[in-house]
């Protein structure tokens, strides 16, 4: 009895293996159709939802804590745009519209520190170009004085021999 069961049994597993690999190759194909259509679905969604001037302004603002943010808080989709979708295409959605939100998060972010960091390192120079110059200077009524050294510890007065604008020496 047992050598009567085994070749429909070894013919069912035939057909059954038969028919699954025949139809894998279509599903993969459906599959890969729904995931690609998901993913630049969710890509188009998360450009038209990032608020570019917010994470800009914010990486103004606080810098390096922004972009901290933007890789930590990622909002997922809005769920009326995956009403009546499959599995597969709620899934490769969400997926690819976290990935690309936090991309763009990150990069407007990064632009926004940038734009701090150059506007403080300007600002750094400029303080310190003229920093520069009035050390040079003394003080004196007329800003006339123009003396080497003169921006130590001196200050311009009478005995430094500085000139003032009316030719006078200060005496």
């Amino acid at each position: 009895m047992v050598k009567k069961l085994k070749r429909p049994i070894a013919q069912c597993i035939t057909v059954i293996v038969l028919i699954t690999s025949s139809q894998l190759p279509s599903q993969e194909t459906k599959d890969t159709g729904i995931v690609a259509r998901a993913v630049a679905d969710a890509e188009a969604d998360a450009e038209k939802d990032i608020n570019r001037i917010t994470w800009l302004g914010c990486g103004c603002i606080f810098t390096v804590y922004t972009l901290g943010a933007a890789y930590l808080i990622v909002p997922s989709p809005k769920q009326e745009r995956l009403m009546g979708k499959s599995y597969d295409y709620v899934w490769a959605y969400t997926q690819a519209y976290k990935s690309r939100r936090r991309a763009l998060q990150l990069r407007y972010a990064l632009i926004g520190t940038g734009i701090s960091s150059v506007i403080v390192i300007t600002a750094l120079v400029i303080v310190v170009s003229k920093e520069g110059k009035d050390g040079e200077c003394c003080t004196g009524p007329d800003l006339s004085c123009g003396l080497e050294g003169c921006g130590s510890s001196e200050s311009c007065g009478s005995s430094d021999g500085c000139s003032f604008l009316d030719g006078s020496s200060g005496n």
